[in-house]
């Protein structure tokens, strides 16, 4: 019996098939290697990507360090507006100025300054008046819109500069200067008018005497006199102010020099019908005054606010101290006609005055003097309803 030997077909296509997956094969670890590569590469860049990133969120940390060490540093006050005109950032300075109403409320506290903000274009160095903790005080304010593209409206920057100390300094300079001046005219004169002053009342009183002897009016005589001694007195009182004023300080309870100011000026209060009234500290008030000084500059306010009331018509005086660990404060307040806003800049220059037959050397003289107790008068008033002076005393001398 023959056998014929079966003939496997499927051996060559086994070995292609293992060749075909082994050529797949070596592609896919190429494939894999280059992949590998590839991302080596991108880790690589990555990292350094990543380095440069961190690098420069360092320096815009430093640079946010050092703008913030620079806004906190600078005496400025400085707000940062956003678009919605919130206020985004504000400095030391700032809140030590305004506290924290801006940042809350905005700027409606102040309507100069809100006005400005407000405005589209940019504002440089603009001098306004804000009260700011019940006292009025000077600033220069700057106002900077900062553009970006896609914003309607730009976030602005402000800032404000107090200039209250520097323009009072302004001030104060050129009082001095005019007072230098005066000094010069009042010296070289002052001899020349006392002299012919001096005989006239010498002569004056004579007169008056002889004409009493002879039972003869004279009451023409003495107005020469009285006129005379008025004379004297305007050469007397422009001389002070113009000539150095020494101070003799020691300690003194300022309710007692108040009271004997008062005193002096309670005659003309009661025949004016003026309601005279001095508000008693709980306990004394004790500061390094000259009591003859502090004495007159009272005196003077005093009968000026006495003046001021209406003649029998419920005028009224008062007069408080407010005392704090740095200060004392002295208010003398009346209901009289006040003093208008054109006019009260000028009250304390020599000669300036707005009484019939004032010589506008009292308050000019109450300011020297308490300038030289490194104090501070000043005025606030309103029309047809009051005016009010404040002494300020520093409490250490």
């Amino acid at each position: 019996m023959t056998t014929t030997p079966v003939k496997n077909d499927h051996h060559p296509s086994l070995v292609e098939a293992f060749r075909m997956f082994q050529v797949h094969a070596d592609l896919l670890e190429k494939s894999h290697r280059e992949l590998e590569t590839r991302l080596d590469n991108a880790q690589l860049s990555l990292a350094k990507k990543n380095e440069e990133l961190a690098r420069r969120i360092q320096e815009i940390e430093t640079m946010k360090e050092r703008l913030s060490g620079i806004l906190e540093t600078i005496n400025d006050g400085v707000f940062l507006l956003d678009t919605s005109g919130t206020v985004a950032l504000a400095n030391r300075s700032a809140v030590e100025i305004f506290g924290d109403a801006p940042a809350c409320s905005g700027f409606g506290n102040w309507p100069a300054l809100q006005r400005l903000v407000d405005g589209d274009l940019p504002v440089r160095n603009v001098e306004i008046e804000l009260s700011v903790d019940s006292e009025t005080r000077i600033f220069l304010v700057s106002v900077i819109p900062m553009s970006q593209a896609g914003q309607t409206k730009p976030r602005k920057l402000i800032s404000i500069k107090d200039v209250t100390d520097h323009r009072n300094l302004q001030e104060r300079v050129a009082r001095e200067d005019r007072m230098a001046a005066l000094g010069q005219v009042a010296a070289s004169v002052a001899h020349e008018i006392r002299n012919p002053l001096c005989g006239i009342e010498g002569f004056a009183t004579l007169l008056v005497r002889d004409l009493k002897s002879m039972d003869v009016p004279s009451g023409l005589a003495e107005k020469i006199i009285y006129g005379v001694r008025q004379l004297n007195a305007v050469v007397s009182n422009l001389l002070n102010y113009t000539r150095e004023m020494p101070a003799d300080y020691s300690d003194h309870n300022l309710m007692l020099l108040i009271e004997d100011a008062a005193s002096m000026v309670q005659p003309l209060a009661a025949d004016h019908e003026v309601a005279f009234e001095i508000e008693q500290p709980a306990t004394p008030v004790v500061a390094k005054v000259d009591p003859v000084q502090i004495r007159q500059v009272l005196t003077n306010i005093m009968l000026n606010a006495i003046q001021a009331c209406p003649f029998n018509a419920d005028g009224r005086v008062t007069v408080a101290v407010n005392d704090t660990s740095s200060s004392v404060t002295i208010v003398v307040r009346d209901n009289g006609r006040g003093i208008p806003s054109q006019v009260i800049g000028k009250i304390f220059d020599p000669f300036f005055t707005t009484k019939d037959g004032g010589i506008g050397l009292g308050l000019a003289l109450s300011h020297r003097m308490i300038e030289g107790h490194g104090g501070k008068l000043t005025c606030s008033s309103r029309v047809g309803e009051y005016t009010e002076f404040s002494i300020k005393l520093n409490q250490s001398r």
